[in-house]
Formats: structure tokens, sequence, C-alpha cells
């Protein structure tokens, strides 16, 4: 029995033993585990939890304790102050201990640890930083009881430490960075969390300082086809509680330099002018075509939750003139004494764009685009020959591209040209990037010093400033070649393009960095201007190739860029249309659309079907495939149809192929008015005969600028110049033989027809005497019944009666001319009655009306015999 309760009493000390063991050191035991979890845990985490830079490193300071594990209680390192310590600063350190738990935690106690080892280099700052133990601060320089902190309470501590303090002494201890700890601990002496932090010993004023550059993108994560339009979804970005307004109120100190994004200017500009577009609006919904794809596409995948209002937006027409005027004037202020660079429009994915070498019209279109939207909202142009490629990387063919673009220097990461031969201090920021062609200056940013930059901003507190104030210290104090002041050692940080900082933090790290005396704050035009060091070629992986947007992506865009540019011309009132449609085919090949390739495809024919439905409104319509020509001279006529809504300047061109057919003059260019056809006439003169093939294109602009639109139109015309002479003759003859046939019909007809005696014809004169009679006859009064005459009307002369003997006229007979004399007749006196001669009474209508009685015996015979009378009348 007493063996069994040694046994017992053995295990149970055993087990205790090992529970406090790993109480204290189970911080620094599993130091890898640490980090690897540190490293999964998403971007947008709360600021309960620990935070990392996306594509780095973690720079945590968090220990593995209790804290992070059972969201018991978490420290937060607020402010250490001065910034770099002396012997006659007063070292103050103060933060935030957080309680998680459901339950009070009794009788709190944080405790400042200090070691005096110096951190010999910038790895060393890391380790310790990261994995280091916390046993090893084991100076107490101050602790504070808290008390009991309730559950989800909040208490604040100071801890100062007089000068004097820290027994470090100016003459016996060397400038550098030395580690502390923060521990918070319970009554019982459990480890709640702690803290790993640094500060730098600066006895004096380091003779060595570091030139920081640092730089923020100032561009949108979210991914879309309407970027700098008006939309609601630009507005939403721009409100003053949004990422980017968040971003303006960080780097506030000019001693942050910003990478602009052009399509954020138009987005800021349009909204000022006129609010939020209808139409623009729809047009982001046609490519996003549905609610889900809307949602998805709306949200960055890193960007943190909360931070932005998820569609739909709700903002009024007024809050969006507010936003767009407010952000725009802050852009426009914080532009003095800055390094501002000019992004390409929707920052353009330059290696997906460059790929092939043969997309740089593309790349130089965007640059247009954005400098004319830069001079609009800023007055002036943004320095845009500095690339910054979104992932730190740069493929070769990209390098030709952006060459024969006029870019001069490319912003990379240092992992992509480290140093060879490997050195052991930390060079300039500077490189050369070949491909087989050409070069580029190269810019590298540090790869550690970049995600200390972001992650101070990620709600870490001081921690984060600590460290890189440390890393840099190490650095300055670095052994290398001998420079001058005036050539220091520049170095580079940026921050990611999703970063999201909480402004104070990183104010607080621009102040600290203009406090410390081994820094000195730089810009890129000294960074360019440093001495490289020999580097290795630069690296751009199969991975870096994988991580590209599609192909048919960047062919598409092409495509409809052609066109566009093909039309825009034209449109000689309404080029807003024009720039329009060239912010969304920008848009299509923005950075961001690599976190949503499938939104990308849908939303890429949402942009082909908007282009299409301008170019491919106007047609050239030709008629017939083949035409005759079959005089020397004649025209060729073409349509023009003009469906679009908008009126258009064009002109049509004809080219013959060959020198069968030539064309005298090519027409002047037309406004065709939107909705209606114009013809287009050409004269041509015909050479030879032949079948000749000729080609006609609608034309834009005018002169060395004229640009093709659409395809081609080819049609044949066969050339007969010889038909209208040959038709000619031919008529001619055909109206000469029926001239002939006229005219043997004429004398054929006059050959059979019978021949017709003179005196036949009767005489116009008694025909005209024989109607007179009969007029005078029934005129003639009535006879009374005695014989005798009515009164009033006079005899008949007594000579004159109805039987008195016949005289023969003086006109024509039948065996003589017309007043000729032949028998018995003889010629008659003029005015008198008789053909003797002497005179006599004349003759009245009654002698007349009785003579005419032979008159038209003798001439009955005569009118039956004539031709020409008509038969019914013979």
């Amino acid at each position: 029995m007493r063996y069994l309760a040694n046994v017992r009493r053995g295990l149970t000390t055993g087990i205790l033993t090992m529970a406090i063991t790993l109480g204290v050191l189970g911080p620094s035991t599993a130091p890898a585990l640490a980090a690897s979890s540190r490293q999964a845990q998403p971007s947008n985490s709360t600021p309960e939890q620990v935070t990392t830079t996306s594509g780095g490193s973690s720079t945590s300071t968090r220990t593995q304790g209790s804290a992070t594990a059972s969201r018991n209680l978490q420290l937060t390192l607020s402010r250490v102050s001065p910034t770099s310590v002396t012997a006659q600063d007063d070292l103050v350190v103060t933060g935030v201990a957080r309680n998680f738990s459901a339950r009070a935690l009794k009788n709190v106690t944080v405790s400042l640890r200090f070691s005096y080892a110096v951190l010999d280099g910038r790895e060393a700052v890391i380790d310790w930083v990261e994995n280091g133990d916390v046993a090893t601060t084991s100076t107490l320089l101050r602790s504070q009881n808290l008390g009991n902190v309730r559950a989800k309470q909040s208490v604040p501590f100071t801890l100062t430490v007089p000068a004097g303090g820290l027994g470090l002494t100016s003459w016996g201890s060397s400038f550098g960075a030395r580690p502390f700890s923060l521990v918070a601990s319970s009554a019982a002496g459990r480890q709640l969390d702690a803290i790993r932090s640094t500060l730098v010993w600066a006895p004096q004023e380091s003779d060595s300082k570091v030139g920081l550059t640092l730089l923020a993108p100032l561009t949108s994560v979210v991914p879309s086809t309407t970027a700098g339009l008006a939309t609601e979804e630009a507005a939403a970005e721009l409100l003053p509680d949004s990422r980017l307004s968040r971003i303006l109120t960080a780097t506030d100190d000019p001693a942050i330099g910003w990478a602009v994004d052009p399509a954020l200017l138009a987005a800021a500009q349009s909204l000022k002018e006129g609010g939020i577009s209808e139409a623009a609006t729809q047009d982001d919904e046609e490519a996003d075509g549905d609610d889900e794809a809307t949602s998805s596409s709306s949200v960055s995948p890193s960007q943190p939750s909360g931070n932005e209002a998820a569609t739909p937006f709700a903002i009024s027409n007024e809050a969006a003139k507010t936003a767009g005027t407010a952000w725009l004037s802050r852009i426009v202020s914080g532009r003095k004494k800055r390094t501002v660079l000019g992004l390409p429009y929707a920052d353009t994915d330059l290696n997906s764009l460059l790929k092939g070498g043969k997309s740089s019209g593309l790349l130089r279109q965007s640059d247009k685009l954005g400098e004319s939207i830069e001079k609009k909202a800023l007055g002036s142009s943004l320095y845009s020959r500095i690339a910054w490629p979104a992932d730190g990387q740069i493929s070769r063919q990209a390098i030709d591209g952006l060459v024969d673009t006029g870019h001069q220097s490319v912003i990379l990461s240092e992992s992509q040209q480290p140093a060879e031969p490997e050195i052991s201090y930390t060079p300039n920021g500077k490189s050369t990037v070949r491909s087989k062609d050409n070069t580029l200056t190269g810019l590298l940013y540090d790869d550690e010093l970049s995600d200390l930059f972001a992650d101070s901003g990620r709600d870490r507190g001081a921690e984060t400033t600590q460290t890189m104030l440390a890393v840099l210290a190490a650095i300055s104090a670095e052994s290398a070649a001998p420079t001058s002041d005036s050539q220091s050692r520049q170095v580079l940080a940026v921050a990611p393009r999703n970063w999201d900082p909480q402004p104070g933090d990183v104010q607080r790290l621009t102040n600290a960095l203009r406090e410390a005396s081994w820094v000195s704050i730089g810009s890129l035009k000294k960074l360019g201007q440093s001495t490289a060091v020999d580097r290795e070629a630069h690296r751009y992986g199969r991975k870096a190739v994988r991580s590209e947007l599609p192909k048919g992506n960047l062919s598409n865009a092409q495509a409809m860029d052609r066109d566009l540019g093909n039309i825009a011309p034209a449109l000689i009132n309404n080029q807003d249309v024009v720039q329009r449609l060239e912010q969304r085919i920008t848009s299509l090949l923005s950075y961001a659309w690599r976190s949503d390739l499938d939104g990308q495809a849908q939303a890429r024919r949402a942009v082909m079907d908007d282009v299409g439905d301008l170019t491919g409104k106007v047609q050239l319509l030709i008629g017939t495939e083949s035409k005759v020509f079959t005089a020397r001279s004649a025209l060729i006529p073409v349509t023009v149809d003009n469906k679009t809504d908008f009126d258009l300047r064009v002109s049509v061109s004809f080219s013959a192929g060959s020198g069968q057919l030539k064309i005298d003059r090519q027409p002047d260019p037309v406004t065709i008015l939107a909705g209606h056809r114009q013809s287009f006439r050409v004269e041509a003169t015909a050479i030879a005969t032949g079948n000749v093939l000729v080609e006609t294109k609608l034309l834009t602009g005018e002169g060395t600028k004229q640009r093709v639109l659409g395809s081609p139109q080819t049609f044949e015309v066969k050339v007969r110049p010889n038909w209208e002479s040959w038709g000619m003759i031919g008529m001619a003859v055909l109206l000469g033989l029926l001239l002939l046939v006229g005219l043997l019909r004429s004398f054929r007809r006059n050959k059979t027809r019978p021949k017709v005696p003179l005196n036949s014809i009767p005489d116009v004169d008694d025909e005209a005497t024989r109607a007179a009679r009969k007029v005078t006859k029934e005129a003639a009064p009535p006879i009374a019944t005695d014989g005798s005459p009515t009164p009033d009307v006079p005899a008949e002369p007594a000579n004159v009666t109805d039987s008195a003997p016949i005289q023969r006229s003086g006109g024509a007979t039948e065996r003589s001319p017309q007043g000729s004399v032949t028998g018995d007749d003889k010629l008659r006196a003029p005015g008198t009655g008789s053909a003797s001669g002497t005179p006599g009474a004349p003759r009245g209508m009654h002698e007349q009306k009785s003579s005419s009685v032979p008159t038209m015996a003798a001439t009955k015979g005569a009118e039956r015999r004539s031709p020409t009378m008509p038969k019914e009348n013979r």
C-alpha cells in the first residue's frame, strides 16, 4: 500500500512539474507551429485575431500563449516612447489588456522585461519577434497589477522606466536594437499572454542613415467592367468610411508616396459632375449577370469583412456627388511634396496584357487614356514611366512591351533578383532587368520591410512600428562598402494592392520614422540614382504564368479595341461614347480579375455586346456581286447604312484589282445622320476588256489618320468598253434598214394603185356653190296662193328662168386643164353673165340652183371613180 501511495505521489508531482514547465516554456516550444498557424489565418480576421501580410512572412509578435488559444486575455502594445532611447530619456510603454473570456480574471499583473543583448542584424530582429523565448528577457524593469479584469473588459496600463533605469550607458552601450517583452500573468503565476518587441538604444545620432521610400497603391480591388464610370459601386469605394478614404487618411504624411489608378480619378470626377449614372450602373449590372454574380464580384476576396457595404449600396445621388468631390479634393491637395505615380488605367495586369509581345498597343492606349483623365481631374498628368506589376514579377515579354511603350523602370520584389554573389548586408534596392533585347531599371522593394509597412495598419498597435524601427537600425549598422551621406543605402517598402489600414497606426509609424535618427525619408528618384549591385537574372516561373489571365481575354480585348479605334474618328461629336467603351475594354484587363475568372468570362461577353452594338451597325452595301461596265466612263454606286444612334462622318474608297479599270476620283467624306443611308458613286474609266475585282472600304478619319471600318467588300466588274460602240452601230444599221423598207413599201404601193383621171376630181368651187344653194333654198320665203310674190321681195329678172340653157363654167373639164377652152366654150368677160361678153344681169341664186342640176349629174360618175373618196360616199 505504501508503495502504491508513493507511486501515485510521484506521478502527481511529475504531472504538476510538466504542467508548470509547459506553462512557462510553452511560448518557445513550438515556434514553427506558431508561425505556420499565423500564416494560415485569413486576411479578413478580426482585430482580436493575429493578422498576417499577404505574400510574405508573418511579423506577429504574439507568443503561443493562452490568450490566442483560449480567448482569455490578449495584450496590445499601444506605444513606446521615445522612438529611440538615450540615457536621458524616460521609457514609457503603454498598452491594453483585453479579457475575451466569459468570466473575470483575478489579480492580473503585466510585467516589462528586458534583455541587454544587442540584436545583431535584421535576421536576429525578425527571429526574436517571431520565434524568441521570453525567458531570455530576464531583467524585470517594471510591473503593474491590473487587479480583477472583468469578462469582455479592456484595461489600459502604463509602465514607466525613469532615465537611467535601463542600466545602459552612453559610453559603454553600443547603438542597436534590444529585445523586451510584456508578460501578463495571473495571481497563481500562470502566464496569460506575452508580447515580444524591441526598442532602439541610440545614445547619439547615427552617422549612417538608411534612405527609406514608402509607396502605397490607390486602386480598386473589386473586379468590374465599369472602372472609371460613375456607378453606385464606384461611389461606395469613395465614401468617407471606405477603404480608399482610410488609405488617404493613413498616408496623410507626404513621406508615403502614392501610385494612383486613373480609373478612380475618372469615377470621382464623373460623380462630382453628375452623380451616379444610370447607364453606367446598368452596364455594370449586365456584366454581373445575376444577383449572385453581383454579390460575389462586389467584394474583394482580400478585403476585411464589414468594411465595405454590400450591393445594393443604396447611395443617394447627393451623397455620391459629395463623396466624389471630397475624395478628388484630397488627391489634389495631397499631391504636393509627395511622390505620385500614375498606374495604367484600371491597374492593368501587365504580364497578362503584354503576353506574346504583340499587345503593347493596348498598354499604350491605357496610358493615353489615363493621362487624359489625369489632366482633366488634376490639371496635369502623373508620371507614368515607372511600371508596377501588382504581383511584383515581370516576364521577359512584358519587359519588351514596357520598353516599346516608353517605360523606363519597373517596381519588382527583391526576391526576384537576389544579389550574386551573396552579400552580408542590405544593398540598394536597384537593379537592371533584362530581356533578350531590352533592359529596364529595376526598383526592388524589400519584402520584409514591405510586410512590416503593411502590418503597421492592421490594428497591431505599436508592435510593428517597433519591429520596423529595429530592422532599419540593424540595416544602418550593417558593415557595407563605404558611402557618403549623399549616397546612403536606399531601400523601398510598398503596401499591397488590397491594403486596408487603420489610419492611426500608420500615422504612428510615419511619425516614428521621421523621429528616428538612423532613417531618412527617401524617394523613388533617389532610389533610381543609387548604385546597383550585381544580381541574378530576374525570375518568372511557371506558377506566375499559371496565375495570368486567360489568353482569350487578351485576344478579345485586342479585337474590341481595334474595332472601336476604327469607328472612333467617325464619331466626331460623341467622343464621350468612345471613352466609355475604352474604359470598359481596359477594365477587362485589370489585375483584380485574377480573383474572379468565372465572373470575368461573363463580363467579357457583356462588353463585347456593348462594343458590337456600335461597330456592327454600320454596314457597307455593294448590291450585286457582279456588275457590267459597258461604257468607256461610268459611275459605280455603293451604299453606307448607318443604324447607330449617332451621326457618322465616313468616306468610301475604291481600288481596282487590275489596270483594265481606272478609278478617276475617290468620293469625299460625308456625314451620315443617325438611322440614315448614304449612296457613294465613284467615276471609273474602262481601259481594256476583261473582268476586274474591285475592293471597296468604309473609311473613317481623314488624311494619314484614316482607319478602315469593318471588312472590305469585293465585287466583280465585267469591263466591256466596246459594247457601247457596237450597240450604236447596230442601232444605226437597224434604223437604216427600217427607213429602206419604208421607202420600198411606198414605191410598191404607188405602182399597184389605179390611176384617177384629173377631171374626175370634184371642183371645190362647185361644191361650195352647191352648199350655198342649199342654204339659200332653205332660207327662201314661202309663195302666195295666187302665184304672186310676197311683198318686199323683188321679182326675179325676166331673162333668168330654170329652163335657160346651161353655160359651162370656166373650171376644169374632163379633157382640158382648168382654165382652158375647148369646143364651143368661150371665154367670159369679167362681170358678164354670157359667153359673148355682153353685159347682162347677174345670175341670182335661182339661176345657180337650176344650173347646178346638170353639174351634179355630170360629176356623179367622177365621184364614183375617185379612189380617194371614201367608199361609203361613192
